[in-house]
């Protein structure tokens, strides 16, 4: 493991929430959430796999600028679980809610922390980090 890695990726405050978990963790918080929705095994089995890299966000504090993030509507038309994504460019509040900026192919768009479950990748500092725990445990 690169010292000069993990140093930098220990140093960086957005990893702080991170120190508290492992990969293990991860996949069992991801497994339960999916769990909940109403999937078919199809279903359960396509969202898993483009979930593979992401994490669940639980709080609104650990969605930050730059960061890929995938998201299920609670709130649809159409009855039907969809998978989006984006890149975020901010987050801010509202009276009411947290929303969240983000770009695809060029263009912006908002959505509400409170509309949706949303996923964030891991970066590649948060890996770094997650592969020191796992090889503490």
């Amino acid at each position: 493991m690169d010292s000069n890695k993990l140093y930098e990726a220990l140093g960086n405050e957005k990893n702080e929430h991170i120190i508290t978990t492992n990969f293990e963790e991860i996949e069992i918080e991801k497994n339960k959430i999916l769990e909940e929705l109403p999937l078919s095994e199809d279903d359960y089995i396509h969202f898993y796999e483009k979930l593979k890299d992401f994490k669940y966000c639980a709080s609104s504090e650990h969605i930050y600028p730059g960061g890929i993030i995938i998201w299920i509507s609670l709130h649809n038309k159409e009855n039907k679980l969809i998978l989006k994504h984006g890149r975020v460019a901010k987050t801010y509040e509202t009276q009411d809610d947290i929303n969240i900026l983000y770009f695809v192919g060029g263009r912006l768009f908002t959505i509400k922390y409170s509309e949706i479950i949303i996923f964030q990748k891991i970066t590649e500092q948060e890996k770094t980090i997650l592969q020191l725990i796992g090889n503490i445990q």
